[in-house]
């Protein structure tokens, strides 16, 4: 590896290394050179020419160093990472560029759908707004806590007043991950997120108010005339999740044995309704029923199939040959 240091100006230095053979593209027409970091080009964004395939040798070079002894320390350091396969490649990408033009549209057919839209979510409305527009390779640790604690104090943008801390770290996670990723892909050095300090979760963040015996019993019998009521009166005997218990179908229930199969959930993205399966292997499970709520489920079952129930579904354009709801 090789490398040579100048004079710049009357009172600065900088260094010139060659970092290797890397593939680029030639314009035919004007002659102009575009390495290959991310994406090929179509054309040339200069004049509307052919791109040809080549592989060309790369320089780097990086100024603003005030003494002879910095600028030789600083290129030493450089050629080592060189040769060691560490050495990251300055880009102007910016955090938002990265985070909503590379990275989601990049892990998008590898994770779930709720994780993915968790993930744009926080990227969007949280992070892109405050330092969309910073240089990825600029962005340092202070800049996360200054964000984390802006968040903290007063929301996001659809949001009036402070996140919690749990949301906060969500937040966090998903710039770690994003990080991570972009470590991995050459963009980064070092993972950022690795040196902020997310706001702590205690215990007490977690509990909520539940209702007594009584307020269910007086809530249950509130709503037993309703159409929903086999659905409250499922969730408050079982403790299912609410997608849980609206993404449940009729092959679920064995009414023999008094049991409900959990395996999989009806979730809400983007507006619309999909079936996802359960994140883990504790997630599908066999929950017993009591004999009044399966009481109420046979009667669920009679309402449905009842000449009377079909006619309401298709006067009300809710049903299809496909519909095999159980709650719902």
């Amino acid at each position: 590896m090789r490398g040579h240091i100048r004079k710049r100006g009357k009172q600065g230095y900088e260094y010139i290394i060659d970092i290797g053979v890397m593939a680029a593209q030639r314009c035919q027409s004007c002659g102009k050179r575009f390495w290959v970091e991310r994406r090929p080009k179509r054309s040339c964004p200069r004049c509307g020419g052919g791109l040809s395939e080549v592989e060309e040798r790369r320089r780097e070079t990086k100024a603003g160093f005030r003494t002879l002894s910095e600028a030789q320390q600083a290129m030493t350091k450089a050629l080592t990472a060189v040769a060691e396969q560490r050495h990251v490649i300055a880009t102007p990408v910016t955090v938002a560029e990265f985070l909503i033009d590379v990275w989601l549209p990049a892990i998008m057919p590898t994770v779930r759908p709720t994780t993915y839209a968790g993930y744009r979510s926080a990227c969007q409305r949280h992070v892109c707004p405050r330092l969309g527009q910073v240089k990825l390779q600029r962005l340092d640790g202070a800049m996360l806590n200054s964000l984390y604690a802006h968040l903290s104090r007063a929301g996001g943008i659809r949001r009036q007043g402070g996140l919690a801390p749990r949301s906060v770290a969500l937040v966090h996670r998903t710039l770690h991950r994003a990080l991570a990723d972009a470590v991995r892909w050459g963009y980064l050095p070092h993972n950022t997120a690795n040196r902020a300090d997310p706001p702590r979760q205690t215990g007490l963040e977690r509990e909520l108010p539940v209702w007594s015996e009584q307020q269910l019993h007086s809530f249950l019998g509130s709503v037993r005339e309703e159409r929903l009521y086999p659905l409250w009166r499922f969730l408050s005997m079982t403790g299912c999740r609410r997608g849980e218990a609206l993404g449940l179908q009729w092959r679920d229930l064995d009414m023999e044995a008094s049991r409900v199969a959990i395996r999989r959930a009806l979730i809400p993205i983007d507006g619309k309704l999909l079936l996802s399966e359960p994140k883990t292997k504790r997630g599908r499970r066999l929950i017993a029923l009591d004999q009044e709520t399966l009481a109420v489920l046979r009667e669920q079952a009679a309402s449905q199939l009842s000449p009377e129930a079909l006619l309401g579904e298709l006067a009300r354009g809710l049903f299809a040959q496909d519909r095999q709801g159980l709650l719902i």
